[in-house]
């Protein structure tokens, strides 16, 4: 490798030139680097498209049809069946939801008759409410914290078996005029 080091005159500053006529990149070799890259970037893209597709695609793919809990940011949890999704949405369907009633109960202690609270849940089928909402619903993924299988032998699919069971009649009665509503209509409570 033979390097020459010229020592420029005041002209030009005092600055030394270095020249290597060796290492001067030829049309050939750079086309080589420019393929090389070119490729790198390609494979990196593929692999990120790869990996980010069956990220988003993946959460309730593999039990479509099946009774699933999406719980979500707001603390909201909704129990349905996944009609369909994509990377921004999973749109539910046959949809439930928990209601938690506090209930007032008299004080059984002499010492304390104040009447305590009790909590009482209630699995609560959507579409029964005041606003009269299709029993479908888009869920923005972004709000999805998680999701999950239920089992067929679990409480809240069991319930929701025994709901459906029920003919028509008994599942909702006659809609509510809206000046004067009634209390949503309830599936049996969780114990």
């Amino acid at each position: 490798m033979a390097m020459d080091i010229k020592k420029s005159n005041a002209d030009d500053f005092d600055m030394e030139e270095v020249s290597n006529e060796k290492n001067i990149a030829t049309p050939k070799a750079t086309g080589k680097i420019v393929g090389f890259i070119v490729l790198i970037l390609v494979i990196a893209g593929v692999v990120g498209y790869v990996i980010n597709n069956q990220k988003n695609s993946s959460i309730t793919k593999s039990n479509q049809g099946e009774w699933q809990g999406i719980f979500l940011t707001n603390g909201q949890v909704y129990f349905g069946k996944v009609k369909s999704e994509n990377v921004d949405e999973i749109v539910l369907e046959k949809i439930y939801y928990l209601q938690v009633k506090q209930v007032l109960q008299k004080s059984q202690d002499p010492k304390n008759p104040e009447p305590q609270t009790a909590q009482s849940i209630s699995l609560i089928k959507l579409g029964e409410e005041l606003h009269g909402p299709k029993d479908s619903m888009r869920i923005n993924r972004a709000q999805v914290l998680f999701v999950e299988d239920l089992k067929s032998d679990g409480k809240v699919v069991l319930a929701i078996n025994e709901y459906e069971a029920k003919p028509a009649a008994e599942k909702n009665a006659t809609p509510a005029p809206i000046a004067n509503p009634t209390p949503t209509p309830e599936i049996p409570p969780i114990e």
